[in-house]
């Protein structure tokens, strides 16, 4: 297994989107944990009701998504780019947007515009 720096290396890395994939799961069951354990500290159950809220319903003052297209499917990518956003924002999701690295502000940046089908 390896170690917690070595897996966010690895997940930041462009050529690891199948591992992404494959964290999903494991992602969202640990923010079930923290939400659902009274033992958890407050700020660690704030912090993922908020990352499961923003997902679900959006951030408070954001525009809603744009409807698809009806010709347009969603494609593999966009479903990567989706799980890639998710997994930032959980990893994250503990700063305010004016705080987070700009490499990270980049990279949100660049998949909200693959998931809303503004680059091809």
């Amino acid at each position: 297994m390896p170690t917690p720096k070595k897996l966010i290396r690895l997940i930041e890395n462009p050529t690891t989107a199948e591992l992404l994939e494959s964290l999903v799961p494991a992602a969202l069951q640990a923010l079930h944990t923290v939400l659902t354990d009274p033992l958890s500290p407050a700020g660690a159950r704030v912090a993922a009701a908020r990352d499961v809220l923003d997902r679900v319903e959006g951030r408070p003052g954001s525009s809603p998504e744009p409807a698809p297209k009806e010709q347009d499917a969603p494609d593999m990518s966009t479903a990567r780019a989706s799980s890639e956003y998710a997994r930032l924002r959980m990893t994250y999701g503990h700063l305010p947007d004016d705080e987070l690295p700009a490499h990270i502000q980049k990279a949100l940046a660049g998949l909200d515009k693959i998931i809303r089908g503004e680059t091809r």
